[in-house]
């Protein structure tokens, strides 16, 4: 028998993970971001990062985002990857191709934008999926999962080191940078706050204690329910107070969800005798 940490619904969460990030695939198509949607840009920004030079200096992100055939044949691989390994969660090259293609994306998508964004979410949670050994997989998964929660807390401790926690007009002036023009119930929402800076500096030193929080889940994982629904509700916060989607990371949620669970559950209803099977 092997032992409980081990025992995790790989198909399952393959499957599961694998459906979110296809759906992200839509989200993107939705707003003109895959790259046969870019009409090949012209200017490119790989700012200070190494990875972005060695690819650039290989001229595989130009080749691909500069021609239309390629760019439309990247897309293809990208989806169709990401599609046939929900479908077939056991053929781990379909998984290996699907990383090399969101991690190749990711580049292409901070070099078009002149600006490098981080969808984590995409790059990390398909990385455990590459092992098939349970032990292999699930040590893989405590990876992502103590990765997630260090990027959490250390941005909840960099708001305390540089001070952003006991500067009184700061969250006043970060939401000046992100005000929405019009009448709706948003931008009032984001123009009251501003006018009443203590009340949004409240708010900002509670997401703050909400991020250090999520340190208990170094030591335990019995509070990783509360974990996941503190991960929500600053994301959702982030949505309607700031309007900075959530969609594309929201993968980062995952590994706190009851996967183990889960498992448990459909056992026992695997267990569970039918009206058809009792006859």
């Amino acid at each position: 028998m092997r032992p409980p940490i081990v025992e995790l619904p790989r198909t399952l969460m393959a499957r599961a993970v694998y459906a979110w990030i296809l759906f992200v695939l839509v989200y993107f198509f939705a707003h003109n971001s895959l790259v046969h949607q870019w009409r090949q840009p012209p200017l490119i920004y790989p700012e200070a990062d190494n990875t972005y030079w060695l690819l650039h200096a290989l001229y595989i992100p130009q080749a691909i985002m500069r021609s239309a055939v390629l760019s439309a044949l990247f897309d293809a691989v990208l989806v169709g990857s990401v599609t046939l390994f929900l479908v077939f969660p056991r053929r781990v090259v379909f998984c290996a191709l699907s990383v090399a293609a969101l991690w190749l994306y990711e580049i292409m998508y901070g070099s078009a934008n002149g600006h490098h964004y981080h969808h984590v979410g995409l790059l990390l949670l398909p990385l455990p999926f590459l092992a098939r050994a349970p032990m292999k997989f699930y040590f893989s998964w405590s990876i992502v999962r103590y990765w997630v929660l260090f990027l959490f807390v250390c941005s909840g401790v960099y708001k305390l080191y540089y001070g952003g926690f006991f500067f009184e007009n700061n969250m006043a002036l970060v939401l000046r940078q992100h005000a929405l023009e019009g009448h709706g119930w948003q931008s009032s929402l984001m123009f009251r706050l501003i006018d009443h800076p203590a009340m949004a500096q409240r708010l900002y030193q509670a997401t703050t204690i909400l991020q250090i929080a999520c340190a208990i889940g170094f030591f335990t994982r019995r509070y990783d329910t509360l974990i996941l629904g503190l991960l929500l509700l600053f994301n959702l916060s982030n949505i309607f107070i700031l309007n900075i989607p959530f969609w594309d990371n929201s993968l980062m949620i995952a590994p706190f969800l009851p996967w183990a669970s889960i498992r448990r559950w459909r056992s026992a209803l695997d267990r569970t005798p039918t009206a058809l099977t009792k006859k």
